[in-house]
């Protein structure tokens, strides 16, 4: 997220982030607490980055939140999916539910990029 923020700001554009390490409206830093907030505080930044005249919002949306209806009513105009790895069994229990609960995403997606390098990149083909 970090490195698709800085092209568009480089491209001249205004962006919000939402992420794991930070939270930004512009170049105004904010405290994060988890790397998908929860749906009010989420809804609250999206406010915050709209009157701030911030053209593009990026973010890191967690397997969690995706699960947990966080983002539910949000609709992505790109989604990115890189790997699936053990950091989240914990949660999901099986690599399946894991995958079931990121793939979601694609669903609120207008376009998806995908690493089909990793397996289960490959299956969504």
């Amino acid at each position: 997220v970090y490195m698709l923020k800085s092209m568009l700001e480089k491209a001249g554009k205004k962006v919000g982030l939402v992420g794991t390490i930070a939270n930004y409206i512009g170049d105004i830093k904010l405290k994060s607490e988890r790397t998908t907030p929860e749906s009010l505080e989420l809804q609250k930044l999206f406010k915050d980055m709209v009157e701030a005249n911030c053209e593009y919002c990026v973010m890191e949306v967690s397997s969690h939140s995706l699960y947990l209806d966080r983002v539910y009513g949000c609709e992505f105009e790109v989604g990115i999916f890189t790997n699936l790895t053990r950091d989240h069994l914990d949660f999901h229990k099986s690599f399946d539910n894991y995958y079931n609960a990121k793939f979601k995403l694609f669903e609120r997606s207008k376009a998806c990029v995908i690493n089909v390098d990793d397996d289960y990149g490959y299956r969504v083909l």
